[in-house]
């Protein structure tokens, strides 16, 4: 099921950057919805914006901005790309989904998780040490064990986190990556059920 709905988000996006050439603004789990056919589909599009645009504005929530969208603390005087921001927010969903929780903790919580400041400079220094790190901090926090998530699904991840937006991949590069290529295209009846114990579905039209 995770599998299905991170490819459906990710086709999602595609549709809207390459066909109606514009950036959701505000990618997380809480701006998605399934229709009764069982396909997943983004809501709100209240912060959308040119896909191909350099703005200076905020945009999105903050859990899932990355570093180089300007938060509350820091003005709105830098140019950045839409397209890139949408990467990193396109990878703390999918982070999400993977382990029902967002991806860093907030200042001043104690636990061991990453904060995201401290995940982007650890990760500027050395990607594999960080890398590890990371998620055997997720997997102790969340009682989850490696076997749970592949290597496929994990350096995806990561790959969208990366703090330098131009090392980013690209969202044809997200599709055609073995993970996602290897979900599901259609709601098998195993994906259903699993739907039904989880949310409650809109009736089908009559």
């Amino acid at each position: 099921l995770q599998k299905y709905l991170c490819r459906q988000i990710v086709e999602a996006l595609i549709y809207l950057h390459q066909v109606d050439k514009i950036a959701h603004g505000d990618v997380k789990p809480d701006n998605t919805m399934i229709t009764h056919d069982y396909r997943l589909v983004l809501i709100d599009f209240g912060h959308s914006e040119k896909v191909k645009q350099l703005i200076k504005h905020r945009i999105g929530t903050p859990a899932y901005r990355g570093p180089e969208v300007p938060d509350e603390t820091r003005d709105e005087n830098e140019y950045y790309a839409v397209e890139r921001a949408e990467l990193y927010a396109l990878g703390c969903t999918l982070f999400t989904i993977m382990f029902q929780n967002i991806p860093f903790k907030n200042e001043g919580e104690k636990d061991k998780r990453f904060t995201a400041k401290a995940f982007h400079d650890a990760y500027k220094i050395n990607l594999a040490d960080t890398y590890q790190q990371f998620y055997q901090t997720h997997y102790t926090y969340f009682n989850q064990t490696e076997e749970v998530h592949s290597h496929d699904e994990l350096s995806l991840v990561m790959s969208l986190l990366h703090p330098n937006p131009i090392l980013r991949p690209r969202l044809n590069e997200v599709y055609s990556h073995p993970w996602i290529q290897s979900a599901s295209e259609v709601p098998t009846q195993k994906i259903i059920e699993e739907m039904k114990d989880l949310i409650k579905l809109p009736s089908p039209p009559e």
